[in-house]
């Protein structure tokens, strides 16, 4: 991973610099205090706030993957609710706590298996019948996708799956390895996954070839600064970085009480937490459940982001951007997660499932966490460079009048002799194009409130 050594303006050493990005913000307890029971209950039985942090984090991606049929309409498309997340620390700092989370799906893997074994039984007794034509051979439908399979292997198990999983790895090399073989380079499937783009896998054998309309695939790592690189997560080139939530910190080492005698319940049973999932998954499975926000809910929601766009995006580079737009995608996720458990609670869910504005703080306390994380990521990643002319324009755009027509002529007014007339013609026009004016007549523009 290139890390930057210095933060324009200062002095600071390559050292000082990481410690500095890495030093980031928990939670807030406002969090915890609201959240839907069943990921309340998990997250008291830490006392470290970043074991806690993680733990959330790591359910909210787990959960994300095992929620079928459950979809928003986003951007005029149906979005679903998978997440793609990255844990990063040092070694023995905690993270192993994320394997907590997949207590909420192991009652579902439990019944798949046995579903599989009754299934592969009925198969084998009418293969050995006479007379008899078997149905195709049944197939294990996995929720958690093994992250060293190849490229052919992980498509055929998510195909298997209804084009549905999971990846979680808590060893980041173990993917970044497969990542790096020719066999295993599926880092296509997963920018086209986030979106559920269709996906396909094509062999010399045409009758073997896969494909999948809509993926669903959650995606959970943990690794090390230094695999940042190694997953190719620290060039927001690619694409793949600004589609992951970072969770990021250094770590001061301790030895903490690991005896049955410490600060928190260590008779609570974490499978039960599978027990109670369960139910509510097999509830999804019936049919397809629309979560949806109000009218004011969008407002505000739009109002948020667009600020982050404006200001995060002129303090560094247009890079930024697709950060802020995927990190929204991931928000309007989080929101059906955080919504759907919570229509659970004592009743039988709504139809169409509604979002509280309980939730919604709770969704914007996370991600405005999750956003100076992975700008850690990003700046650490040496991408975070100021773009001094993106920014000049930004500030340009902000300084024009809103609701109302303006003329070219205070246009330059405006500007106040910074630029040069021919360049706000330019400015004018690349504003136009890229939707953020419009002109109902020559030299004359308003605001597209709509942008």
């Amino acid at each position: 991973m290139a890390i930057e050594t210095k933060k324009p303006g200062t002095a600071l050493l390559k050292d000082d610099f990481i410690e500095l990005k890495m030093d980031t913000p928990v939670f807030p307890q406002s969090v915890y205090n609201n959240l839907p029971e069943i990921l309340k209950s998990g997250c008291e039985q830490f006392s470290s706030e970043r074991e806690r942090d993680i733990f959330l984090l790591s359910s909210l991606t787990v959960l994300s993957g095992a929620m079928p049929n459950v979809f928003g309409v986003y951007d005029k498309r149906k979005v679903y609710t998978p997440l793609y997340c990255m844990i990063v620390a040092p070694p023995a700092s905690g993270k192993g706590v994320d394997n907590f989370a997949l207590n909420y799906i192991n009652v579902i893997e439990q019944k798949n298996r046995e579903r599989h074994k009754s299934d592969l039984k009925k198969y084998r007794e009418q293969e050995r019948a006479k007379n008899s034509t078997p149905e195709m051979r049944p197939v294990l439908k996995k929720m958690v996708i093994p992250a060293n399979s190849s490229s052919a292997a992980f498509m055929k198990n998510l195909k298997n799956s209804d084009g549905c999983g999971i990846i979680f790895e808590s060893e980041a090399d173990t993917l970044s390895i497969t990542l790096s073989k020719e066999w295993g380079n599926y880092s296509d499937v997963l920018r086209k996954s986030f979106h559920h783009e269709a996906i396909t896998s094509s062999r010399q054998d045409s009758e073997n070839d896969i494909e999948i309309d809509c993926p669903k695939l959650a995606t959970l790592i943990t690794g090390t600064l230094n695999q940042v690189g190694g997953m190719k997560l620290d060039d927001p080139v690619n694409g793949l970085q600004s589609r992951f939530l970072f969770y990021l910190f250094d770590n001061i080492p301790r030895f903490k009480d690991v005896s049955p005698y410490g600060s928190v319940d260590n008779k609570f049973n974490f499978s039960s937490l599978g027990v109670q999932y369960e139910k509510i998954y097999e509830y999804l499975r019936l049919t397809e459940h629309e979560f949806i926000l109000s009218k004011q809910q969008w407002n505000m929601f739009n109002k948020w982001y667009q600020l982050k766009m404006n200001t995060i995006v002129k303090d560094h580079n247009i890079y930024a951007s697709s950060l802020i737009a995927r990190m929204a995608i991931s928000s309007f996720r989080l929101l059906m997660i955080l919504s759907t458990l919570r229509s659970f609670e004592g009743k039988m869910p709504g139809i169409p499932i509604g979002c509280s504005d309980k939730d919604m703080l709770i969704c914007q306390s996370i991600i405005e966490t999750l956003l100076q994380h992975s700008l850690s990521v990003f700046t650490l990643s040496g991408s975070g460079r100021k773009d001094e002319t993106l920014a000049q324009h930004m500030e340009y755009f902000e300084k024009l009048p809103t609701g109302t027509e303006f003329t070219r002529k205070q246009v330059i007014s405006l500007c106040e002799g910074t630029v040069a007339d021919r360049t706000v013609d330019r400015i004018l026009e690349k504003f136009r194009k890229n939707g953020l004016l419009k002109s109902p007549r020559f030299g004359v523009y308003i605001k597209n409130l709509e942008s």
